[in-house]
This record gives C-alpha cells, structure tokens and sequence, in this order.
C-alpha cells in the first residue's frame, strides 16, 4: 500500500469516527453487558465517546441495571438494582493492551442503588457464583467521583437496613489532596453519618488493583473511617 493509499485510508477511518452516531451501539453495549452480568442493562439516554487520546473518553446517559432474577420471589415490582443519570470513564489504551485495566476517571452522577442481601447469602451485588467467597476485583481507579448519590441497602442476612446518601471525590490539601467517601442516612431508623478518607486514588497501579471485601481501602496510604450513629429524637 503506497502513502497516498494509506493517508486516503486514515482519512476515511477519521471521517466515520467524527460522522459515527455512538448511539447506534446502546443496544448491543446493553445485550452484551446484559448477557455478562445475568440481569438487563440499558441505555436509555445518549451514548457519547471522545475517542481522540490515548485515554478515549466514554459517556452514559440513562444507564438502567436490573434486578436478577430471584429477587422476583422476594422483591415483587422490585425497582432496578441501579438508575444512574449519567457515567463518565477514561481508560487507558496502551496497559489495556497488555490486559491491564486502567481507568484515569471515573464519574457517576445521581446514582440510585438498592442492594439486597438475603439471609441465605444470595446478594443483589454478586455477578458470578451466588456464594462466591472470592472479593471483588475492580479495576485500577485514579479518580473516583460520585454526586448526589442515593442508596438503599438491605442486608437480611446482617439484620441491617441503611438509606441515605452518598458523595465521593479528592478534596484539595497537601499537594495531590485526599480521597473521601461521604455517606449519611439512617440505620435501622438511626441517624447514621460515616466518612472513608484516604491518600488520593492516583497511587492505585494495575500490578495493585483495588478489591474490596467489607470496606474500602483506597490508594496506598493508610485511610480511615469515622462513623457516627445516634438513636433519633422523639
């Protein structure tokens, strides 16, 4: 292929991508992320992608994740696991190509989510083998926000009920700043106030992936929590 039959072929790659309607690919990002998780996944708003870095940019408008199906019996009408307005994501291409998962950003704003937990372990949350004892792990993550964030989570299993709210982002100080997850509600009908601060999620690496089990850990250095519950008064 000679130079001028590669620039023609570049030009044309670039003009379908500046042309490309992404939301023509909603329904088949929905039934393949569908068929991976075993329960619905939509998008029922604009699918937007900034891919001109080597960390292209992917935005979700509208994004539904269902309930799996047991909850039917239990949860009849059940709302969707999770209603989120609008998710934003960078991942980086190159680790990518090793089979390294490295997202720079990672926005979600007005998440709504209603866990569930059963007695018998069964968990709304768990997207493989229903009792599987292995943690959960996530990719690398370097920056981490969540705005306006609602959640309901009832573990039966724990005798536990939490409704609140739940924000998370870097709070500027030092020189790169501090992580901080904010969540405030109540449990079991008592005021509930809790803050996860860390060292900024930037030191997290691909050979250091996050997993979590119970809490959170973010980054290398040495986070902590406070929580606050108080009986309501009468």
């Amino acid at each position: 292929m000679g130079i001028g039959s590669a620039l023609t072929l570049l030009a044309a790659i670039v003009g379908f991508l500046v042309v490309f309607d992404w939301n023509w690919l909603r329904g088949p990002v929905g039934r393949y992320a569908s068929a991976q998780l075993k329960r619905e996944v939509a998008i029922t708003g604009d699918l937007r992608v900034h891919p001109w870095s080597l960390s292209p940019k992917i935005e979700a408008y509208g994004l539904r994740i269902g309930q799996p199906d047991w909850t039917r019996a239990h949860e009849p009408g059940a709302m969707p696991m999770a209603r989120i307005q609008r998710i934003a994501v960078q991942i980086k291409i190159l680790p990518l190509l090793r089979g390294q998962t490295v997202l720079p950003f990672l926005a979600i704003d007005r998440p709504d989510v209603r866990l569930l937990r059963l007695k018998d372990g069964r968990a709304n949350w768990t997207f493989g083998p229903s009792r599987s004892d292995k943690p959960l792990k996530l990719p690398a993550i370097q920056r981490l926000i969540i705005n306006d964030g609602a959640l309901r989570l009832d573990d039966r299993q724990r005798g536990a009920l939490f409704i609140g709210e739940v924000n998370a982002r870097e709070r500027a100080g030092g020189r790169q700043g501090r992580f901080v997850l904010e969540g405030k509600g109540s449990l079991n009908r008592s005021v509930f106030l809790a803050e996860v601060s860390g060292g900024p999620l930037l030191h997290i690496s691909p050979s250091r992936p996050t997993r979590s089990r119970r809490g959170f850990r973010p980054g290398r250095p040495a986070s902590r929590l406070r929580a606050r519950s108080c009986a309501p008064s009468i």
